[in-house]
């Protein structure tokens, strides 16, 4: 067997490997868009009970059940943090394996094709070059994944749990402040009441 139909074949299986990888990444990107919008779905729920609950309350109310509210909200906002970033290391995973497989099959090249003649943006390759640029600056392909496991898509998603935690923090205070409110208020009036029953005497 030539030399010239071992490439042939490696590139074949290499272009099966490609289209794998490329579905692959694609149900992961899909799978941590709606792992975001699950947890941003389910605190804003939780938001929106506990709000409703606050509103509609009245003096006889016991705030203290209010507390787990803010609780479970910054509970689930860490966990929602840590969950979707795992599954966007995987996801960086499989954007550094096609790109390996993209190097194999010559389309990080600028002269990817002798057989054609580029008529434009010769000195540039099938894959974009900033992209290329990116892959480059990496030691590693591990290098590449942590570098970027914070930027992106899961930059937006860890402003958003981080808000919800800011939230619930503001809102654990001030049912806080509530609960202390209703607690001192018959204490200062009995207070008030004993100090006055004495002064009689």
């Amino acid at each position: 067997m030539t030399m010239e139909r071992v490439d042939m074949k490696n590139d074949v299986k290499n272009l099966k490997l490609y289209e794998l990888i490329i579905n692959e990444q694609q149900k992961q990107a899909d799978r941590h868009h709606e792992k975001i919008n699950f947890y941003t779905g389910f605190i804003s729920l939780i938001f929106a009970g506990l709000i409703t609950g606050i509103v509609n309350s009245s003096q006889n109310t016991r705030f203290e059940f209010f507390l787990f509210g803010p609780i479970l909200i910054f509970f689930i906002s860490e966990l929602a943090k840590n969950g979707t970033r795992q599954m966007y290391r995987v996801l960086l995973e499989k954007i550094t394996n096609r790109a390996k497989i993209e190097q194999e099959l010559g389309l990080t090249n600028k002269k990817y094709s002798k057989s054609i003649a580029k008529k434009y943006w010769k000195n540039e390759a099938i894959i974009p070059t900033r992209y290329i640029k990116d892959l480059i600056a990496s030691d590693s392909s591990l290098s590449f994944v942590n570098k970027r496991l914070n930027m992106g898509l899961q930059c937006e998603a860890n402003k958003l749990f981080n808000a919800f935690e800011i939230v619930s923090v503001i809102l654990f205070i001030f049912i806080m402040k509530e609960i202390f409110k209703n607690l001192l208020g018959p204490i200062s009036l009995f207070s008030i009441s004993h100090l006055f029953m004495k002064a009689h005497h």
